[in-house]
């Protein structure tokens, strides 16, 4: 009998040493707790669009900062244009106008283009650079007086009419489309349209581009791919993703009103 209760004895404290350090007879049957997965919050614009005047924009991305057909002046009363004090700033890159990597310039006309405005700001900007056809290449060393400061950072390309040239500039990746002007007395005018590769778009400026299918063939069919800013002038192709684009004006007026030929200073 006592031999009974001794082997009782031992199993009794195998059994307790087991249970305190392993505790496999310990049965968890509660049902999983489920967590809900974390609401990803919508994504901040990639891109900043500051429009100038007329079809001028200044967009920012990637920490670099592109200026299409801001430097202009007053030019006709029906033309947008920019208020001297905010000329003033334009050309000597002061705030919100200083850093400009990339000066871009759709063509020659003086509401989109002015050679002493493109010539100051190359002036007081040294990191800026000009990339323009010949045409406003031309016109710029004609008529800025200190040229020869500037000379090394302006650059013409000119692409054959329906073609295009490639460029990295600044760091920045671009396409320059020749997108016929129109025709009658703007036939000789060399007009460029600009896909600017930055904070993961490709935005499309054409500058004056006339409407012909034939001058807009290519891009429309690579409209998917593109966003078009002259949504900031009222029209955008369907499916144009203006959502991830932060848009502002340095004007009072609304984006939605303004169109390549607003009435009145601005």
């Amino acid at each position: 009998m006592r031999r009974l209760w001794l082997v009782l004895g031992v199993l009794l404290v195998a059994v307790i040493a087991i249970v305190a350090l392993g505790r496999p007879w310990v049965w968890n049957n509660s049902a999983p707790v489920l967590t809900e997965s974390p609401v990803t919050p919508p994504q901040a614009p990639t891109v900043e669009i500051i429009y100038i005047a007329n079809e001028g924009v200044l967009i920012s991305a990637d920490g670099k900062r592109v200026l299409i057909d801001g430097l202009h002046r007053e030019y006709e009363p029906d033309y947008a244009f920019l208020s001297p004090a905010e000329r003033e700033k334009i050309e000597t890159a002061k705030p919100p106008f200083d850093k400009i990597d990339l000066v871009l310039v759709s063509h020659r006309h003086l509401d989109h283009f002015h050679p002493e405005s493109v010539g100051l700001h190359l002036q007081h900007n040294p990191r800026a650079i000009l990339v323009s056809s010949q045409q406003v290449v031309d016109e710029v060393e004609k008529n800025f007086k200190d040229y020869q400061a500037i000379k090394a950072r302006v650059t013409g390309a000119t692409p054959p009419w329906k073609e295009k040239v490639a460029m990295k500039v600044a760091g920045i990746d671009f396409e320059i489309l020749n997108l016929r002007h129109g025709t009658g007395r703007h036939a000789s005018i060399q007009n460029l349209g600009h896909i600017i590769k930055l904070g993961g778009k490709k935005l499309l400026h054409i500058g004056d581009a006339d409407t012909a299918v034939e001058n807009s063939k290519s891009l429309i069919s690579r409209k998917k791919e593109l966003t078009l800013l002259s949504c900031l002038f009222g029209s955008c192709w369907e499916g144009t993703d203006r959502q991830s684009l932060k848009i502002t004006s340095n004007q009072s007026r609304s984006l939605r009103s303004i169109s390549h030929r607003q009435k009145g200073k601005l």
